[in-house]
């Protein structure tokens, strides 16, 4: 897979058997390049970039999760959770359902008596028949974050490849909060779970040969991969 900004002289080759890294120090060209990957992947129209596999353009608007704060990585937006409903959903076990179902029909039963109890003339709407996933949404599911960063990257990469929501993940200037054994540990559970996963940086760094595949941009706009 590769991704096209119209106006570089190299196009960037994508693979999930290592890490992308963009490092750009011009920063007029830096906030340009990425600014426009976050209006590309809330689904702007643009023409200064593209994505292409085996020379087809790949529509990837709404694919793309741009991540520019690490200090919470909201961890229950509504993809997630909903796909947590499924997930728990798609594995039952049919003894459980039952039971469930069975438990279910008691609870409404009772609540029907209940109502009918009062003395007022009002309506309430009840679902008399068993929904895992209804009676799901109402137990306030969420995941749970971590307080280091490292540790909130690597469940980011699980729940991103448990749920396969997004095709890409681009980080802003994360290379400046983690140190070179984290940025290591963090790029190499990202090959091995097969991410896609973009790196762009406002400084130039070491190189990590084993995981990294860089494209520089200097301050005159001069382009080296590396």
């Amino acid at each position: 897979m590769n991704m096209i900004y119209t106006f570089l002289d190299n196009k960037i080759e994508l693979h999930n058997d290592y890490v992308n890294s963009i490092e750009v120090q011009n920063k007029n060209y830096f906030f340009r390049l990425t600014n426009l990957i976050y209006k590309y992947a809330n689904g702007d129209e643009i023409e200064e970039l593209y994505f292409t596999e085996n020379d087809k353009e790949l529509k990837l608007e709404n694919k793309i999760r741009i991540i520019t704060g690490f200090y919470n990585f909201d961890f229950n937006n509504r993809k997630y959770i909903n796909e947590l409903i499924k997930v728990i959903s798609s594995n039952q076990d049919e003894n459980l359902i039952n039971k469930l179902n069975s438990n279910y029909n008691k609870f409404y039963k009772s609540l029907e008596n209940l109502i009918s109890d009062i003395d007022l003339n009002f309506k309430v709407n009840i679902n008399d028949e068993f929904s895992l996933n209804e009676i799901l949404k109402n137990f306030n599911l969420s995941i749970q974050s971590n307080d280091r960063l490292i540790d909130n990257l690597l469940l980011l990469i699980d729940v991103e490849k448990q749920f396969n929501i997004n095709k890409i993940l681009v980080f802003i200037n994360l290379k400046q909060y983690l140190n070179k054994e984290e940025l290591i540990e963090f790029e190499k559970y990202c090959i091995y779970n097969n991410i896609y996963v973009i790196l762009f940086d406002n400084i130039e760094y070491k190189k990590l040969k084993k995981y990294e595949m860089k494209i520089l941009i200097d301050k005159d706009l001069n382009e080296v991969v590396c």
